[in-house]
C-alpha cells in the first residue's frame, strides 16, 4: 500500500491488516477500544467499564492480571448482552492486541453493516460507517506508518502539553484547533500536524499528534 492508497481508502479492514506489524500494542487498544466506543447504539455501563479497563492497561497503569480481574465478570456480562466487541477487546487484550482490534472491527461490521444489501439506502449507509472506520483508523496511526515525523521539544509548551493531556484524558477533542495554534505559536511549522488538529477527521484517544505531544508510543 502506497501512502496515497493510505490516505483515500475508505476500506478500515485493508488499512488495519496492513498495519499489522507496524504499530504498538497500545495503539492497537486504544484503536480497538476506539471502534467499540464509536458504535450508534448506547454502551452499557458494563461495557464501558471493561472498555476502561483495557485502556488502563493500554498506558501501562495496570498489570495484565489486574486487567483480567477487573474486567472478567463486566466482559462476561457484555458479552451476555450482546456487546461482542467489546468483550473481544477484554478476553484478547495483551499479546494479542492487534487481533482484539482487529477482532473489534469485524464484529462492528457485521452487526452494523450486513454483508449484502441491494437497497439503495443500506448501500449508502455501509459506505459511510467504512469510511468513517476508516478514518479512525488514519487518527490513531496517521502519516507514521510511512514516515517518521519530527517533532521539536520546544514544540512541547506547557500549554500544548496541557492541551493534549486533558483531551487524552477526558476523550474530549473539541480543542484540537486551538493545540494547533499553541503549536504553531512555539515555532511548529509541520503541515502533517497543523492540519490534523485542525481537520475535521473524527479524533479518539491514540490519537498521533496528541501521542506526539505527550510523548507516548
Amino acid at each position: 500500500m502506497t501512502e496515497a492508497e493510505w490516505w483515500m481508502s475508505t476500506d478500515s479492514i485493508d488499512l488495519l491488516e496492513f498495519l499489522q506489524d507496524k504499530g504498538s500494542d497500545r495503539k492497537f487498544h486504544l484503536l480497538g477500544c476506539a471502534f467499540c466506543r464509536s458504535a450508534p447504539e448506547p454502551i452499557a455501563d458494563d461495557s464501558l467499564q471493561a472498555l476502561e479497563a483495557v485502556e488502563l492497561y493500554a498506558d501501562g497503569l495496570s498489570t495484565l492480571d489486574e486487567l483480567t480481574k477487573k474486567a472478567f465478570l463486566v466482559t462476561w456480562r457484555a458479552f451476555c448482552a450482546g456487546g461482542g466487541s467489546f468483550a473481544m477487546c477484554c478476553l484478547t487484550a495483551g499479546a494479542l492486541a492487534f487481533k482484539a482490534c482487529r477482532e473489534a472491527l469485524r464484529e462492528r461490521f457485521q452487526k452494523e453493516i450486513p454483508s449484502q444489501s441491494w437497497r439503495f439506502w443500506d448501500w449508502g449507509k455501509q459506505r459511510r460507517r467504512r469510511a468513517f472506520y476508516a478514518a479512525l483508523v488514519r487518527e490513531v496511526f496517521g502519516p507514521l506508518p510511512f514516515r517518521t515525523i519530527a517533532f521539536s521539544q520546544e514544540w512541547r509548551t506547557d500549554t500544548a502539553v496541557s492541551l493534549a493531556r486533558q483531551m487524552y484524558e477526558s476523550r474530549e477533542f473539541s480543542a484540537m484547533p486551538i493545540l494547533a495554534d499553541a503549536l504553531q505559536d512555539a515555532g511548529c511549522d509541520n503541515e502533517d500536524i497543523l492540519n490534523h488538529c485542525r481537520g475535521n477527521e473524527p479524533h479518539v484517544r491514540g490519537c498521533w499528534v496528541v501521542d506526539l505531544v505527550l510523548k507516548k508510543e
